[in-house]
């Protein structure tokens, strides 16, 4: 089937419309940026889930940001309104003693990884980055306990061999809509919009997609990695909910963040 989405400014204000035919579609409503009311997701729900994630903007900025919403957070993605795109260390962390949990190419400094803003993959739409959660990776968080949880958006846990898609685009064009071909079975929604200072529009959308077997066993392998760097002293047992997270990029420089549990001994048919 043919879909697409669009943005445009209607008289009860700006929306983001997803139309499944020329009859059929939903509004989702744009909103300013408030760094105190930022968009949140996860995948599952309470007591069994993804991580927690949240994105933000300033009042004053065009800046983006993307963060695991954890006290244990040690890392955010910064998308910086002047190109200069990195993930690095949180200011407040880098003395920490957990530090040690992360890979820094210069200890010196707090960037974990710094790319350029890619182009426009569209006039005026530019993918800004992608959060993946496996089918695998939704897991048991025994006692599980979460603040304002009415505040996040939960998607359904998919399918072994799936994984939910999060990806952030940037609108700098108004009244601009794209066409695509989109399977009935990967239903895409808007899970939030909001505009910032320069009048762009930062949209996040979820979508279902397959896990090639290449990709499945990539994970796998990272999960191992990953787990045989935890430290002795360090607590990955379930009721923590204890997650990683593996980046991958393309050639043109967007990055995907895969958000993947931590809880236990790799299994080597994890897919």
């Amino acid at each position: 089937m043919q879909a697409a989405i669009a943005s445009m400014n209607l008289p009860s204000g700006p929306v983001v419309r997803i139309y499944s035919s020329p009859e059929n579609y939903r509004d989702t409503p744009v909103r300013k940026a408030d760094p105190k009311k930022p968009i949140k997701f996860a995948v599952g729900s309470p007591g069994r889930r993804s991580g927690l994630w949240r994105i933000w903007s300033p009042k004053n900025t065009a800046d983006i940001y993307v963060q695991p919403q954890s006290n244990e957070s040690l890392a955010k993605v910064s998308l910086h309104e002047s190109g200069d795109w990195r993930c690095q260390v949180l200011f407040e962390k880098f003395d920490s003693a957990d530090l040690r949990l992360v890979n820094l190419p210069d200890e010196s400094s707090r960037i974990i990884d710094q790319w350029k803003q890619h182009p426009p993959f569209a006039d005026g739409w530019t993918d800004a980055l992608t959060v993946m959660v496996p089918g695998v990776d939704v897991v048991d968080v025994p006692g599980d306990e979460i603040k304002k949880v009415r505040t996040i958006y939960w998607t359904a846990e998919p399918p072994l061999g799936e994984a939910a898609e999060f990806r952030i685009t940037l609108i700098e064009k108004e009244h601009s809509a794209l066409l695509f071909d989109w399977p009935t079975s990967k239903r895409l929604s808007v899970i939030g919009a909001y505009r910032v200072v320069t009048g762009a529009t930062v949209v996040v959308t979820h979508h279902r997609t397959e896990l090639t077997p290449k990709v499945s066993q990539a994970l796998t392998r990272v999960r191992a990695e990953h787990y045989a760097r935890v430290p002795s002293d360090f607590s990955i047992s379930a009721e923590t909910g204890p997650r990683t997270v593996a980046t991958t990029h393309f050639a043109d420089g967007y990055r995907v963040y895969y958000d993947l549990a931590l809880t236990g001994p790799p299994h080597a048919t994890w897919s």
